[in-house]
This record gives C-alpha cells, sequence and structure tokens, in this order.
C-alpha cells in the first residue's frame, strides 16, 4: 500500500453485494438486517463499511489498526483503556495530559484506521493524575 500522500480530493465508490446473508444485523432487533423501508432493502451503516476496510487493512494489507478485538490471556477482550496502554508502554507521562500527547502521537503515527477514520482513545488516569481523559480525533473519511 502507498504511503504517499493524496494531493487532490478524491471519493470512492463502495460497492457492496452481498447473496443469502446478513450484511449488518441490528443487535436491538435479534440481529435482523437493517432494512431500507421504503424500498425493502437491506442497507449497511457506516460502522460496518468501517470496520470492512480495518479488517481489510489489517489482514490483506499489513497495517496496523487501532480499533480491533485483542484477546488477554485471562480469555477476555482487551478494552479501550489498555488498547491505549499499548501505544504508552515504555514511556513516561508526568500527568494525564502529558500521557495524553504521548499516546496520540504514537496512535496517529502506526494506526492507519485513526488517521483515516479518527477515534475517541480513553486514557487512564497517571499516578500524579486524579482522573482519566481521552484524546479525540477526527478524520478525513
Amino acid at each position: 500500500m502507498s504511503k504517499e500522500t493524496i494531493k487532490t480530493r478524491t471519493e470512492i465508490v463502495f460497492v457492496y453485494d452481498i447473496t443469502d446473508a446478513n450484511p449488518n444485523g441490528d443487535p436491538n432487533d435479534e440481529n435482523r438486517p437493517r432494512m431500507d423501508l421504503e424500498t425493502g432493502r437491506a442497507k449497511v451503516s457506516d460502522v460496518r463499511l468501517k470496520r470492512t476496510v480495518r479488517d481489510y487493512l489489517r489482514d490483506y494489507c499489513g497495517e496496523e489498526i487501532f480499533c480491533r478485538e485483542i484477546e488477554k490471556e485471562d480469555g477476555t477482550i482487551q478494552e479501550g483503556k489498555e488498547r491505549a496502554e499499548d501505544f504508552f508502554k515504555g514511556k513516561k507521562g508526568k500527568n494525564v495530559l502529558e500521557k495524553r500527547r504521548l499516546i496520540e502521537a504514537e496512535v496517529i503515527q502506526k494506526c492507519i484506521d485513526v488517521r483515516l477514520f479518527g477515534a475517541t482513545i480513553p486514557v487512564s488516569k497517571t499516578k500524579d493524575s486524579e482522573k482519566n481523559s481521552s484524546v479525540t480525533l477526527t478524520g478525513p473519511v
């Protein structure tokens, strides 16, 4: 995948074709397909499309992505604060603001999905800080 900066506006058409399957189940409606009531066609949310792009970038292009399931040794799934800590290991921040700055820089550098879609990254407090914080980034896509 090219690391070249896009210098002109680009639009991408994402065609999603599926037969006899559920492309985007609604967890609030027994995982039934989300439907457009006027046309009777299944619809796919932006969240589903982002997940598809993230999976493709990770599985086929070898890119690091921030938003993914990581199973811990005890079999549970890593939470957002723990994922943020993955990008803080070996660094020292004096307070939660410094920690936020360091995590933000590292995540932006390493994770293509954050550069594309943005992210809200929860940051746990430091020893010297009394409250948690978060990094909010907005991407161009």
